[in-house]
């Protein structure tokens, strides 16, 4: 489970995991560290004309399925507002969390209410694909070791 802990710089914050990395994060809030009562989370924060969110999370979940971790669930998170997408990590509709961290960081988060697109086998598209999300997935040690 990760840690958070308040730098004496003001707006920065040290998350820790338990192989004690640390990443250092500014902005005046806190991160959201993601995790509930000690269980892996998985959210799909989308924009509300994102025409590609729900196919996102259908393939997450068919993946958690098939890795046999099906209760892991998946939480949809609708972004409104900047201030919003700030706070949340938000890399573009759809992007999709485990735990507070991008399953596929990028040059950076935005601001901006737009649509993300991910690099794929055929491609540029809307969503990752199913092998992209499983070899992910699987290579995440808080999904092999945590059944809360």
């Amino acid at each position: 489970m990760s840690q958070l802990q308040r730098s004496p710089e003001p707006g920065v914050w040290f998350i820790f995991d338990k192989s004690k990395r640390i990443k250092k994060v500014r902005g005046g809030q806190p991160p959201r560290v993601a995790r509930e009562n000690g269980r892996v989370k998985i959210q799909v924060l989308h924009i509300e004309d994102c025409p590609n969110w729900q196919e996102a999370g259908d393939r997450v979940r068919l993946v958690l399925d098939s890795i046999g971790r099906g209760d892991v669930p998946v939480e949809f998170v609708l972004i409104r507002t900047e201030a919003e997408a700030v706070s949340s990590g938000f890399a573009g509709s759809p992007t999709i969390l485990l735990d507070g961290q991008d399953l596929f960081p990028s040059q950076g988060n935005t601001a901006d209410l737009a649509c993300r697109v991910y690099l794929t086998e055929r491609g540029f598209a809307g969503a990752p694909t199913v092998g992209q999300l499983e070899r992910t997935l699987q290579e995440r040690e808080a999904l092999s070791g945590d059944r809360s």
